[in-house]
């Protein structure tokens, strides 16, 4: 039997707790489409003004 890192089950953890797709950017792309919402993180802050 195979045992993970201590950083990849930190990483695992991370991505369940803030509900993000725990993969490469086409993975979390095609999540995305699937299910019409942001499955990465987002930006941090409020949206800039438009003028």
């Amino acid at each position: 039997m195979e045992t993970l890192s201590k950083e990849d089950v930190d990483t695992i953890r991370a991505h369940l707790q803030r509900q993000h797709a725990l993969g490469s950017e086409r993975f979390r792309s095609a999540i995305e489409a699937q299910l019409a919402r942001h499955a990465g993180p987002a930006r941090i802050g409020r949206p800039r003004k438009t003028p």
